[in-house]
Order: structure tokens, then C-alpha cells, then sequence
């Protein structure tokens, strides 16, 4: 206890500690002379002085009261105004963030979010395995056709699970504006709030979202693979397509695929986190 008085005190700029040395003696020597003069009546017929002598008493009792009391009170006053501004600004980032984030994303609850992200991985997965089994597609016609087929229908099966996570078909914009809400958050709220003492999401929590979003600030998706293909007729059957054309649908395919599977990868780890960022201020 004495060493965390004696540490308080240390702190203390060294013109307060002067006031404090100066005025307190002052003061108990002057409190001493009154009581002394009101013993033999120095006092007597001498109203000025007597107010003189006992405002300046007072005074040096006061100095050390304010530089020390009332400053200790003024300066919790200015810090809990402080912390109650950061937690309003906080609240106020995490409406923004949950406002854009529902914008790209349908609605359901973190659970049955990470169930259908699940299932997107998981069909995404299938198709890039089944892109990698051959560099120039199989030589047999009838084969060919097959296969063709094969990787029409789990890009479909790929595209209606994703469908079932996405509410927008721009989701490149919907990127941009979530790590634009979260940098907002990271940036400027959290350090707000670690100044005001403030409680911030745990650090593995805030590592990985972190990652999260950097992948997504990486990831450039090209939403129009979908049109060329059709445009050029490539796994489209009963379309076949001949080796330049199964290499130039395979590249596209797998660029696609993984840019997907990045997507989804950051998504799931920010979905885990959600409960995290909506407790921010609370």
C-alpha cells in the first residue's frame, strides 16, 4: 500500500509537490497562530485581520485539496466522458459494419452460416479436384463428353451453394465495402478504446480476423468467367471442346475455383467471429 501511495506520488509533476510541501506546513502553522491568538485574544477588535488570517488558512488547506482532489475527480470525470464516446462510436462502427455486411450476405444465424459456407468449400473442392485430373482432358471422345458433362454439373452444383450464402451478384463491391467497414473498426475504434481502457475482442480472435480480411483486400474475382465460357462454347454440352479449348476452360475454371475457395476461406473465418464483432462496446 505504502509503495503505491509512494509511486502515485512520484508521478506527481513536480510543481504540484511544491504546492503540496509549501501550502500544508503553511497552513499548520497558520492554524496553530490562530488557535494560539484566540487563546490570549490577539483577535479582539481586529475583524479585518482576523478574516485576513483565516481566509489565507484556508486557502493553504485548499491549494493542496483542489491539485489533488478535485483534479483526481475532474480527470475521472473526462475519462468516463471518454470511455462513453468510444463505446458510442464503437456501437456506431459495428451497425455500419453489420449494415454492409447483410447487404451481400442472407440472413440466418451463425450456425446455418457456417453450414452453407461449408457446403460451398465443399462443392468448390470437388470441382477443382476434378479440373486437376487432366491437364488435357481425356482423348476418347465419347470420355470427353463425359467429363465435359461431369464439370458442368458441379459448377452448378458449385454456383447454387454459393447462391445459397450470397444475396448479391456483386459481390466484388460487397467486398470492398465490409473491409472498408472493418478497417474502420481495426483503425480507428480499437485504439480509441484501448486508450479509454476498454475492452477489445481476444487476440486470436482479432489475428484472425485480421487475416480474414486481408485475403479478401487479395482477392480479385472475375465474374465473368461464367459468360465467356458460355460464349465460347467450352464444357457446354453437348458441346465438346478440343484441346485448346479444354486447356483455355480448364485455366479459367481453376483461376475461378480458387479465388472462390479464398473467398470462402475468409468468409468462414469471419463468420466464426461474428458474436465477437456485434459484443464490441456492449
Amino acid at each position: 500500500m505504502f509503495e503505491r501511495v509512494s509511486n502515485w506520488w512520484r508521478r506527481k509533476p513536480g510543481s504540484i509537490r511544491w504546492a503540496v510541501f509549501t501550502c500544508l506546513p503553511a497552513g499548520i502553522v497558520l492554524l496553530a497562530l490562530g488557535w494560539y491568538g484566540d487563546g490570549h485574544g490577539w483577535w479582539n477588535n481586529r475583524a479585518f485581520v482576523t478574516n485576513v488570517v483565516s481566509s489565507f488558512t484556508g486557502l493553504m488547506f485548499g491549494i493542496p485539496f483542489a491539485v489533488l482532489v478535485l483534479s483526481r475527480l475532474s480527470k475521472d470525470q473526462a475519462e468516463a466522458a471518454a470511455r462513453e464516446e468510444s463505446i458510442a462510436q464503437a456501437r456506431t462502427a459495428v451497425d455500419e459494419f453489420f449494415g454492409a455486411w447483410w447487404t451481400g450476405i442472407k440472413r440466418a444465424d451463425a450456425r446455418t452460416m457456417n453450414d452453407r459456407v461449408g457446403e460451398w468449400r465443399a462443392a468448390n473442392r470437388q470441382l477443382l479436384q476434378i479440373l486437376r485430373l487432366s491437364e488435357t482432358g481425356p482423348r476418347d471422345i465419347d470420355e470427353r463428353r463425359q467429363t465435359a458433362a461431369q464439370i458442368d454439373q458441379f459448377v452448378q452444383e458449385r454456383d447454387a451453394a454459393r447462391a445459397a450464402v450470397f444475396d448479391t451478384g456483386r459481390r466484388s463491391e460487397w467486398i470492398t465495402l465490409i473491409v472498408r467497414s472493418w478497417r474502420r473498426l481495426d483503425e480507428d475504434v480499437r485504439p480509441q478504446m484501448q486508450r479509454a481502457g476498454l475492452p477489445w475482442i481476444s487476440s486470436a480472435a482479432n489475428v484472425a480476423l485480421h487475416d480474414a480480411f486481408r485475403q479478401f483486400e487479395a482477392i480479385e474475382l472475375d465474374n465473368g468467367v461464367g459468360n465467356r465460357l458460355r460464349r465460347a462454347r467450352m464444357f457446354a454440352p453437348p458441346h465438346v471442346p478440343d484441346d485448346q479449348g479444354w486447356l483455355q476452360a480448364k485455366k479459367l475454371l481453376e483461376a475461378e475455383a480458387e479465388a472462390e475457395a479464398a473467398v470462402a476461406l475468409a468468409l468462414r473465418d469471419v463468420v466464426k467471429n461474428l458474436d465477437r464483432i456485434e459484443r464490441i462496446g456492449s
